[in-house]
């Protein structure tokens, strides 16, 4: 693993989001500021709006390319990546009255309208009146909604007291058990991440565990069919790509298995040479080069190679106390294939 820290140039060393433009250009979010890497070093970014000393909670790149931004204290933000023009869309409170500052802690959109997760409640964001409208809202205030992602006209709703969906068509809004009553526990309730995926449906992860709702044969989410893919984890982020399928946790950095449902660990910071005992991955995001992303709490971001997965390790075991592992040369063979 390799570091990017407050000794690059980081403006702090607690990394909320990480985020990669259509540029390539790869914008870190963390507790005290926004920064911008060019592929040599790390650089503050300010915009019109003093976003380099702002604590960001979300990162999101939008469908017209643009990097949404939110932050705890100041609002909303749209930053054009060709331009680096910055669009204040959000000022930081539901009502100008408000005492507290309510960020903007999910975002999803589609063609019409964007979806933001403020405190308890969802509100859509027309793109072409710029408008807020309520959708959603828990009763509980000590909840908030966490997680937000579309699938056939359905706004499925995370919160940390369960998984929720509303029919956008008729407004109407159920809430969806993960698994039995009895099984309940305010950790497996508690929804921290949402993906449709195009083969197995709806993955929900939570602060205990990792399920699918998979579709039936009319494509359909089937949620009497509910399944645990991945227990206990503490599930902070996913990330799919051509280079592997991704999971960070509490634990460290997971791959997911698709054909075989199962998880294998990777890698976690204590493993690094930065003499690390918090192994919690709070993001994580794969570039164009299947280089990895990992965001620490406290000593910035870290980068590992998918392309690391090619090599297996061989060691080579032997009786004798003078025998060692130490390799001084490398062949390649052509293999036969009989019958």
């Amino acid at each position: 693993m390799q570091r990017i820290s407050t000794d690059e140039g980081l403006t702090q060393g607690s990394v909320t989001k990480i985020e990669q433009d259509d540029l390539g250009f790869i914008w870190i979010g963390t507790y005290q500021g926004l920064n911008r890497y060019d592929g040599y070093q790390v650089a503050p970014f300010a915009g019109e709006y003093i976003l380099d000393q702002r604590q960001i909670t979300a990162l999101h790149k939008t469908e017209d390319g643009n990097i949404f931004v939110s932050t705890e204290y100041s609002g909303a933000f749209f930053i054009d990546p060709k331009t680096l023009k910055v669009e204040k869309i959000y000022s930081g409170k539901l009502d100008p009255e408000d005492v507290f500052f309510s960020p903007i802690l999910a975002i999803t959109e589609d063609d019409h309208f964007f979806y933001f997760a403020i405190a308890q409640h969802v509100y859509s964001y027309n793109k072409q009146s710029k408008k807020f409208l309520h959708e959603f809202s828990i009763n509980k205030e000590e909840h908030i909604v966490r997680a937000l992602t579309l699938h056939d006209n359905f706004l499925y709703i995370g919160t940390s007291n369960g998984l929720f969906s509303k029919n956008l068509a008729d407004d109407h809004i159920s809430h969806i058990p993960l698994t039995d009553k009895a099984q309940v526990t305010e950790d497996n309730k508690n929804v921290k991440f949402l993906r449709i995926d195009a083969q197995l449906g709806l993955f929900v992860g939570t602060v205990e565990g990792m399920f699918d709702i998979p579709f039936n044969a009319n494509r359909l989410l089937a949620f009497d069919k509910v399944r645990l893919l991945i227990p206990n984890l503490n599930i902070w982020d996913y990330s799919v790509s051509s280079f592997g399928e991704y999971i960070v946790t509490e634990k460290g950095l997971y791959e997911f298995n698709r054909q075989t449902m199962s998880v294998e660990f990777i890698l976690n910071f204590e493993q690094s040479k930065f003499l690390m005992t918090d192994n919690s991955i709070q993001d994580v995001m794969i570039d164009k080069t299947g280089l990895l992303w990992l965001a620490s709490r406290s000593q910035g971001v870290f980068t590992w190679s998918t392309l690391a997965r090619r090599f297996k390790h061989i060691e080579l075991k032997n009786n004798q106390a003078h025998f060692n592992n130490n390799v001084w040369t490398v062949l390649q063979i052509k293999t036969t294939r009989f019958g």
